[in-house]
Parts: C-alpha cells; structure tokens; sequence
C-alpha cells in the first residue's frame, strides 16, 4: 500500500515587505567652502548660519543631498531650503557621496535618534539633528 504525505498545517505565516528609498547625489554639486559654516567671517559678504530645525524631515522632500564639512550632510529641499543633517559620531559624510538609502516608515519622515541612513558604500549611520541654513548678509 501507497504512503500518502500531506503537507503539514502551518500554524502561523508571516509575510514581510520593505521598502527602501533611495535619495540620490545632487546632480551639479555646491561647493561650500567651510567658511561658510562659521560663524564669524571678516568679510561683509553673504554667509550661511545654521539654525535650529526640527526633528523629523519629510523623506519626499528631499531633492538631493551632498557631504558638508565635517560629519553633517547637506540636504537640498524641494522647497529651495537647505537644511544639514548631522551624523552620529564616528560617522564621516563623505561616505554619502553618492547619495544614502532609508527604510520607508508610515510617516514618511527622517527623524533623529530612530533612522539610519545607509550608504552605498557600506556605510550605516544614525541622523543626530537637523539645522536649517540661513543667509545671512547682501
């Protein structure tokens, strides 16, 4: 007699989606000089001042992002503001060259202290804050 095999009952199945998002280099970058970043400048002309900005910053809003001195990236808003992400420390900017990759949340934020970034190259750090740059003279 033939054995039959039945496929065994499955108590439990769990299926799991992600989605990443990927925000790319800005395709003609600005070269900041890190003197635009202090605070104190002798000459008269224009500068950028960093200011306080929120904690979270909305995944789609972000045109493109560039390293900045220091372990800050630049982040380059659809709306034309220019805000700058600081990294945790032992984070170098200049792993994000090319852009950094985010796991998609509900919200559809970036906010400090629970996203990663991760690099292409490897890379994979936490967001420490956000400032805002803001013009400052003629």
């Amino acid at each position: 007699m033939a054995t039959v095999y039945r496929p065994l009952d499955a108590d439990q199945v769990r299926i799991e989606q992600t989605v990443t998002i990927r925000i790319g280099p800005r395709p003609a970058p600005v070269t900041l000089a890190p003197a635009f970043f202090e605070s104190e400048m002798d000459s008269s002309g224009p500068r950028l001042v960093e200011r306080k900005f929120g904690n979270c910053v909305p995944v789609a809003g972000i045109m493109g992002v560039q390293p900045a001195p220091g372990n800050r990236l630049l982040l380059i808003m659809r709306d034309q503001r220019l805000l700058t992400a600081s990294l945790k420390k032992g984070c170098n900017s200049r792993d994000y060259y090319s852009g950094f990759l985010i796991a998609r949340n509900q919200d559809g934020l970036i906010c400090t202290g629970r996203d990663k970034l991760l690099a292409r190259s490897g890379a994979n750090c936490q967001v420490d804050g956000f400032r805002q740059l803001i013009q400052v003279g003629s």
